[in-house]
């Protein structure tokens, strides 16, 4: 397949040094000119996530991503509520 004829969907994690995986969002789907978007949008869940997040070790990033068929809208960037 093609990349411009598609579009990535993604998945963010994160590993800690108690050994834990927390999915960090939801699966999304982006264009492939997303990436300000997607880099906004990790940002943005780490932040509001509870403390128990906030205050784990990160030991790992995990990047879970495929290409599907079908294009895609380029998403809006938002501006992100941060708190």
């Amino acid at each position: 397949m093609n990349i411009k004829d598609g579009h990535i969907i993604a998945l963010f994690r994160i590993h800690t040094q108690d050994n834990i995986i927390w999915t960090i969002g939801k699966l999304i789907s982006l264009s492939k000119d997303d990436k300000k978007y997607y880099y906004e949008y990790i940002i943005n869940r780490l932040y509001i996530k509870n403390a128990e997040y906030r205050n784990a070790k990160i030991t790992k990033i995990i990047f879970s991503f495929g290409f599907r068929n079908g294009i895609i809208e380029k998403k809006k960037t938002t501006q992100w509520i941060y708190w």
